[in-house]
């Protein structure tokens, strides 16, 4: 699985550029930018992080003209009931602006990016760093952290030592950990 970069939309998830929004945690008033996404799981060059729903990111800037820095929302996803929440659960209010903006980016219906493969034979529900995927040789495995610098050896790859791998994250319900997995598994 190699890193690729992820489309900007206009509108995803029932959020489109422009819209007002604020936080639970009493920051904003922004304008929506930029979205990014949606995606299920992305890689990084620290860890590889899965998500049981599609989560965007958003780009901001601050309702308030004379306030010209970004702001960034990593990770949104939408609840069944509707609502926007963050991975630390924090609430994300969307308003709908009166004069909608003119488009800057084409409109554009983002297709769900699929499912992470999840690999036979591979115990998911470990825990975190117990699980691991090896960038050499694109397998995941489970294995105990040998040191705090480097990644255990991958148990399929003909490189041993050091193994270029990274821990695999599975989020859900806006908590790290591995609760959709053992959902999944139970």
């Amino acid at each position: 699985m190699k890193r690729t970069a992820h489309a900007i939309y206009r509108e995803t998830l029932g959020i489109t550029t422009g819209d007002v929004i604020t936080t639970s945690y009493k920051s904003g008033p922004y304008v929506v930018k930029q979205i990014t996404g949606p995606y299920q799981f992305q890689q990084t060059f620290a860890y590889l992080t899965i998500w049981p729903y599609p989560v965007i990111s958003l780009t901001l800037s601050y309702a308030d003209p004379s306030l010209t820095s970004t702001a960034y929302i990593n990770h949104v996803h939408q609840e069944p009931d509707g609502r926007y929440l963050t991975d630390a659960h924090d609430e994300i209010f969307v308003h709908k602006p009166a004069q909608p903006l003119p488009a800057q980016l084409p409109l554009l219906t983002p297709a769900i990016l699929p499912e992470y493969p999840f690999q036979s034979g591979i115990d998911y529900r470990a825990g975190d760093s117990h699980v691991w995927h090896c960038l050499d040789c694109d397998r995941d495995f489970n294995a105990e952290k040998q040191d705090r610098h480097c990644g255990p050896p991958c148990p399929y790859c003909t490189r041993r030592y050091p193994t270029i791998a990274i821990p695999i994250i599975v989020m859900g319900n806006g908590q790290s950990g591995n609760d959709y997995i053992r959902s999944l598994n139970a």
